[in-house]
Parts: structure tokens; sequence; C-alpha cells
């Protein structure tokens, strides 16, 4: 009978034990996801706060579209979005020369200038028409799950990167698809 009772106190103690161990690990696991979640939180208002000013920023700013072959630009054109008409400017030889010296010393703060961005596209060829130019625009940025593609792939590359731009690198391909085709079925 005293070892039953003595292994019933052991048994008890034990469990307080495991209960008090295990309440102090489930405290410390609910307060890491606190804060992952509180600090997910703050992270999403910093990116859908950057998304609304790069939207509201590239349809009311001057922005410099460049044609990028194997580092060079080859073609470039300036779009003034103003009073929901589009100004585009092309961007001529000289001025690509001077682009691509800088591209050289790596000074992009100068060829953006007072620009918003600067939106860099690859080709994958050396000379391209105007025509190629205009659809290759319009293919990145039909849709915003086309220009995620493109960023993603490395097609697109945007300067200044901000936290939205550098976050999209490591959205999953798999949310990118999902999203792709809800709004495939809905457009």
């Amino acid at each position: 009978m005293l070892y039953l009772i003595i292994g019933i106190l052991i048994v008890i103690m034990i469990v307080a034990i495991l209960f008090t161990i295990l309440k102090s690990i489930i405290k410390a696991v609910l307060f890491t996801l606190f804060i992952v979640a509180v600090l997910g939180v703050i992270f999403g208002v910093f990116v859908i706060t950057d998304a609304n000013t790069f939207r509201q920023k590239m349809s009311d700013s001057q922005n410099t579209y460049l044609f990028i072959h194997e580092n060079v630009a080859i073609q470039g054109v300036k779009i003034k979005n103003q009073d929901n008409d589009s100004i585009i400017d092309p961007i001529g030889s000289e001025q690509l020369e001077i682009i691509n010296q800088k591209l050289k010393e790596n000074n992009l703060k100068e060829i953006k200038g007072s620009d918003y961005k600067i939106i860099f596209i690859k080709s994958d060829k050396k000379n391209n028409t105007q025509e190629n130019f205009e659809e290759k625009m319009e293919e990145t940025f039909s849709n915003p799950v086309n220009l995620i593609k493109n960023i993603k792939s490395g097609e697109v590359k945007i300067y200044p990167e901000n936290t939205m731009f550098k976050f999209l690198k490591y959205v999953p391909d798999q949310i990118i698809n999902l999203v792709s085709s809800f709004t495939n079925k809905k457009g």
C-alpha cells in the first residue's frame, strides 16, 4: 500500500513538473507567434503603403524605361503621366550613350535624375524595333501578375527598389500562379 501511495505521488509530481514545463513552452510558443504576427502585420502595412505609393507615383510622375541587352541600354523612353495622358519621349542615341556610360559606372542615381523610377527590361535581341519595344512593354505591364513574374525572373528590374519589390522576389511561385488563375477567371 505504501508503494502505491509513493507511486501515485511520484506520478502526480511528474505530471505537475511536465505541466509546468509544457505551460512555459506553450507560453513561449504563443508569445513568439504573437510577435511574428505583429511583425507580419507591420511589414504588410509597409508593403501595402509602398504598393499604393508606387501606383500613385507611377500614374503621375515621369519614369524612364530602358530596354537592356547584355548590360547595355539599346532603347528607351521617358513616359510622363499627366492628367490621364501619357507623354512619351523616346531616348535618342546620344542620350543612350550617356546612359550606358553611367550604367558602366553603376551610377543609377544619376540616370534616374528627377524621375520616379527607372524600369530596366531585359531584351534577348541586340537590335529591337520600336514595335518590339512596345510589345514587350505591353506584355510586361499588361497586368500586375505579369509584372511580378517578370520581376521574379529578373526580366524586369526597377530602380530604386523599394520594400514592395524586395518582398515580391520572395513570394512563392504557387501564390503567383494562384493569383494569376484567379485574375484570369475574373478577366
